[in-house]
């Protein structure tokens, strides 16, 4: 399969503003910049506000431990606070070119059956600790204890779900449960524990991003956005810088496979790819070996290649983010006022 792209879903506007996103790479080396889209701006700058990146990781798990230990005292357990473990593999996964620019086709084609640091997805890449393993630092306090006051031990530390009645043997706690669509909802009966009553004194009550995006007075504009996005038409532009795409792809000997468009230029090797690795029945994924993915990943380099040299000689990303930029400028000068107090209510979130 190809390489997996993550996001943080909050509708089907915050999807087509990922994927519109996506469109806009850049390559320093043979790939145009490709404008910033309006709405992007906007989400960029949140995104920047409700980024815990910069956060030290050790000195909030320590603080962490200290306030799970507090919590376990006082429930009437002792509890020594864990150690940092700074576990690191000494392997770098190679970043490679960037994607859909000249350099990573014809290296990588379109990134269907091999991508940068693929190589090294099947291996074991579990990191060691000085090749030693990490015991717990109450290990021996819990094992002194009875099974129902262990069983009373991990219910203080991890909490319970009141929903479903729990193994004892199982250490795995949840406190959410799925919804008929697929959702996570909140579990009203779940009973917190220390850790995650530690969590929250440290880190605050929640994910500030999503409180921001699921704030009810947000929601007009998220439904300005999902309308917008449903309703939104291919721009003209892009029958003209499509032509003028294909006529570079003619020249090369590749008519047929331009014939829908850029969009779908690799929608056939997509489909032979999934039908390589899944089953007839669609269950099982079936691993290709190291010869099979270089001879596809050969041809994919075939037109790929092309693809993105005629992408560059007629512009094709930056003109195409442009004229989707026109549509995007009307969508915040209509709701201007709404994405204002969206970024000034996640400013106020995050101080």
């Amino acid at each position: 399969m190809a390489n997996p792209i993550r996001f943080i879903s909050t509708g089907a506007a915050a999807a087509a503003l990922v994927l519109l996103a996506g469109c806009a790479s850049t390559d320093t080396a043979s790939t145009p910049k490709v404008p910033t889209s309006p709405l992007e701006e906007y989400f960029q700058q949140i995104d920047e506000l409700t980024s815990q990146e910069d956060t030290d990781t050790a000195t909030q798990f320590e603080a962490i431990e200290l306030a799970v230990a507090e919590c376990m005292i006082s429930e009437g357990f002792e509890y020594e606070p864990e150690k940092w473990v700074d576990i690191e593999s000494d392997d770098e996964v190679d970043e490679g070119p960037e994607w859909g620019s000249i350099d990573f086709a014809k290296t990588y084609g379109f990134g269907i059956a091999a991508w940068p640091g693929s190589e090294a997805s099947d291996e074991d890449t579990t990191a060691e600790v000085e090749s030693e393993e990490v015991v717990s630092a109450n290990q021996t306090y819990y094992d002194s204890l009875s099974s129902s006051e262990q069983d009373a031990y991990l219910e203080a530390l991890y909490g319970v779900d009141g929903a479903v009645a729990q193994d004892p043997g199982d250490l795995t706690f949840e406190s959410d449960e799925l919804s008929d669509e697929g959702f996570v909802e909140e579990n009203t009966n779940a009973v917190p524990g220390c850790y995650q009553k530690g969590a929250e004194e440290v880190t605050g009550t929640g994910d500030t991003a999503a409180a921001i995006y699921d704030d009810p007075a947000y929601q007009d504009l998220w439904d300005s956005l999902d309308d917008f996005y449903a309703d939104l038409e291919t721009p003209k532009a892009v029958e003209t810088i499509d032509a003028e795409w294909q006529k570079c792809m003619d020249s090369k000997g590749l008519a047929q496979v331009a014939t829908d468009g850029r969009e779908n230029v690799a929608a056939q090797l997509y489909e032979e790819y999934d039908n390589l690795t899944v089953s007839p029945d669609g269950v099982e994924i079936i691993d290709l070996d190291e010869e099979a993915i270089a001879e596809f990943t050969k041809r994919e380099i075939e037109v790929a290649v092309p693809d993105a040299e005629c992408a560059v000689k007629v512009n094709y990303d930056v003109r195409l983010q442009e004229a989707y930029n026109e549509l995007e400028q009307e969508f915040v000068s209509q709701h201007k006022a709404q994405l204002d107090a969206l970024l000034a209510g996640a400013n106020k979130q995050t101080k």
